[in-house]
């Protein structure tokens, strides 16, 4: 699988843990291009911190940063991010270890502790995270139904 490819199905990943899980959760990466992708979800009544603030400037991984107060998540919720969270790190670093910049954030429901995997290679700088949000703040995204067997 290209690295284009994997983003995409990370990116995915990232939305369906946000809806399924209803948590905040982001992820910025850079394509080849250059351009700058986000894919974000956020709970109805909820925003996300300052991001900028909250990114640590030596790209250091997992990090966790309490912000916000709890959520109420039922135990379906809370399983979603329990199962699917580290994986999607794990799958976060591995993309940004390919040269680009990678910025996973999201909340974690049973603490309302911020979860948080930065990518970012050597000589490279993270974007303007607040501003790439409010650009891409609008953008409607529907999950797919997947086919009956």
């Amino acid at each position: 699988m290209s690295a284009v490819d994997a983003a995409h199905v990370l990116a995915n990943r990232v939305k369906k843990l946000g809806i399924c899980g209803n948590v905040p959760a982001l992820l910025v990466y850079e394509r080849p291009s250059s351009v700058w992708h986000v894919t974000h979800h956020c709970p109805q009544g909820m925003a996300f911190p300052d991001l900028n603030a909250m990114m640590i400037a030596d790209g250091t991984s997992n990090q966790e940063i309490n912000h916000n107060a709890l959520r109420k998540n039922d135990n379906k919720q809370r399983e979603v991010v329990r199962k699917r969270g580290p994986s999607i790190e794990r799958k976060t670093q591995r993309l940004g270890r390919r040269g680009k910049i990678c910025v996973l954030l999201y909340q974690w429901p049973v603490t309302g502790i911020w979860r948080q995997t930065v990518c970012c290679p050597d000589g490279k700088a993270l974007p303007d995270l607040n501003a790439l949000l409010e650009l891409h703040e609008g953008i409607p995204f529907e999950l797919r139904a997947r086919p009956k067997i």
